[in-house]
């Protein structure tokens, strides 16, 4: 291939990523069709991998490109509220929940034990810096897992971007309210979103509310992507090192406790968001000869775009 149509290659490839980039702002102003945005932010991984020269850190940028995705896919499902409210499910986890709570939720349990204990400042300190620690404990393990077991790394990443990315599928076809939104709506007596106090007693976190339009898309409860995704870091770190996996297994557990006890799941979605998990893992070698044949053709054409020096 000639200079110039390697040049038109690379082009098109950064000209597609920064449009997936750019999405949040590039939409409403050129007023695109929600499935045309999804669309080009659903390739936005490919073309990172065609767009950055071959190298391990193209590896990572690979993964933020998906993680970029999910999160614009994950709005992108909330921009039409009314049409998707048509769907939402608010009392069948509440049901749920409280049969697995013997009455009433888990989330009403702890909430409960939270206004009479006196320890509720440092409970609160603890379990929301679980709770803020999520993103942060994905990078770390992920990093040392491209650090110290590089070609384990492309299947790990793969495994930890399709939790996310199932669970979005799942809950943008049947939208599920979290405890703190039921409670809004006085399905849930007795439950608060405990997180927004969480975030003004913590530093460096970002301050939350209970205003939906904040949320990015606040009907997004079943399964739990924050309970599917620490699982599946836990299921890659124990596939090659016993003890790092004991930690993220450690981590899972009680981010799920943080998850029910500030009112952002219920039990029910983190039980689900660990069997999703589960799920996919052991699916894996089904989709494992399309992944390839999809992993080759970027290859390849990162190859044409960045062809190796003599």
């Amino acid at each position: 291939m000639t200079p110039g149509r390697r040049l038109a290659l690379r082009a098109a490839s950064w000209t597609v990523l920064a449009a997936g980039l750019s999405m949040p702002k590039l939409r409403p102003r050129m007023g695109l069709p929600r499935p045309i945005a999804l669309g080009i932010v659903a390739v936005g991984p490919a073309a990172a991998a065609v767009g950055i020269p071959r190298s391990r850190w193209r590896s990572y940028a690979v993964f933020l490109a998906g993680m970029w995705a999910y999160l614009r896919a994950f709005e992108l499902t909330y921009t039409k509220p009314e049409r998707l409210g048509r769907r939402l499910v608010i009392d069948a986890p509440i049901a749920v929940d409280r049969a697995l709570g013997a009455g009433r939720t888990p989330t009403q349990r702890l909430q409960s034990w939270r206004e009479h204990s006196p320890r509720r400042e440092l409970a609160d300190r603890l379990i929301g810096g679980v709770y803020f620690a999520w993103a942060a404990q994905r990078h770390a393990v992920m990093l040392w897992l491209l650090r110290r077991h590089q070609g384990r790394f492309a299947r790990g990443a793969a495994l930890v971007g399709a939790s996310f990315d199932v669970a979005w599928v799942i809950f943008s076809v049947v939208p599920v309210a979290p405890p703190w939104w039921a409670a809004k709506r006085g399905r849930l007596p007795g439950v608060r979103r405990v997180t927004v106090d969480v975030s003004a007693a913590l530093p460096l976190v970002p301050e939350q509310n209970e205003v939906d339009d904040d949320q990015g898309n606040p009907w997004a409860s079943t399964p739990s992507q924050h309970a599917a995704s620490a699982a599946m870091l836990a299921i890659v770190a124990s596939e090659v090192d016993a003890r790092v996996g004991v930690a993220a297994w450690g981590y899972a557990a009680a981010l799920g406790v943080a998850l029910v006890y500030l009112g952002e799941h219920y039990l029910a979605d983190v039980l689900s968001g660990f069997a999703l998990a589960a799920a996919i893992h052991r699916a894996e070698p089904l989709a494992r000869v399309q992944a390839r044949r999809i992993s080759a053709v970027a290859d390849e054409l990162s190859s044409i775009a960045w062809p190796a020096r003599p």
